[in-house]
Order: C-alpha cells, then structure tokens, then sequence
C-alpha cells in the first residue's frame, strides 16, 4: 500500500507513482493515448521520479505563496492607483470618530436618533420621512434640529 503524503501535482505531470514497500514493488501509471499504462520500475527509477515529484510540490507552493493570485488587468491597476490603502492612524482616527458618534446617538431620543438616521444616512427627504411616520413635515424638521443641536453639544465637551 502506498504510504507517501499526497503532494500538490502540475497539472501536466503524465505520471502516477504507486508502492507496495511491503512486497518491493514499485509502480508508475501514465496515461496513453488511448488506455492507462502501469508498468513496474525498479527502486532507483521510483526514487528518482519521487524526487522530481517533490520539486514540483515545492515549485508549485513557492508560487501560491508568492506570487499574486488575482489577475492583473488595467482596471484592477487604475482601481490601486485610486483606492490607496489606508494608514494605520486613519483607520484608529476614524474608529475613534465612530465610536463616538454612536455614543452621541445614543443620548438623543428614539425619535431624534431614528430621523437623523433617515434623514442623513438614507437621504430621505424631510417630507418622505413625514410621510411614513405619518407627522408633519415641521415636526421631523425640528426634531432633526434639536438632535443636531444635542449632538453638537455632545462634541463640544471633547
């Protein structure tokens, strides 16, 4: 029975190797054109074919660890050129942000939270926002100003 790991294989590799190390028998099967060859090989033959083997599972790790693995095209280029990577410190700068606008949001009323949220984040306009929750465009306008007033507030004490 054959003991060795499976290994990644080109895909161009024609062969097989086979063992029974038990009963020294050593085999390679290739594909013919027309039906699947196997034919006995000597010890020295197999360990010189296993040998090549390896090195094709080390060439083909060395490039998945490597080499880029998606497919560069001009757009995919333009996209890196426009879209750069963010610091390090952007990144924390705006969590902080974040993190405290949620705790701003949270001392405004459901209502205030709720219609700002609409009104900013999901562009309705003052109107629409009137109209599902069935109130008067003032009233969402108003409610949307005090809550800009209780957020700035909020930021000024930091």
């Amino acid at each position: 029975m054959d003991k060795r790991p499976k290994r990644s294989r080109d895909k161009y590799n024609p062969y097989i190797l086979h063992s029974e190390k038990s009963k020294n028998i050593y085999r390679v099967s290739f594909s013919n054109i027309h039906k699947l060859e196997n034919i006995k090989i000597s010890k020295k033959i197999f360990d010189q074919l296993d040998e090549f083997e390896k090195e094709d599972a080390r060439q083909i790790q060395e490039m998945k660890r490597h080499y880029e693995q998606n497919t560069v095209t001009e757009s995919t280029l333009n996209k890196r050129a426009v879209d750069k990577p963010k610091d390090v410190d952007e990144i924390v700068i705006k969590n902080i942000y974040n993190e405290k606008l949620a705790k701003a949001l949270e001392t405004l009323t459901k209502e205030q939270r709720r219609r700002i949220l609409l009104y900013y984040d999901y562009q309705l306009t003052m109107e629409e926002i009137a109209r599902i929750e069935g109130c008067a465009k003032q009233s969402v306008q108003e409610s949307i100003e005090w809550g800009i007033k209780k957020l700035k507030k909020f930021f000024e004490k930091f």
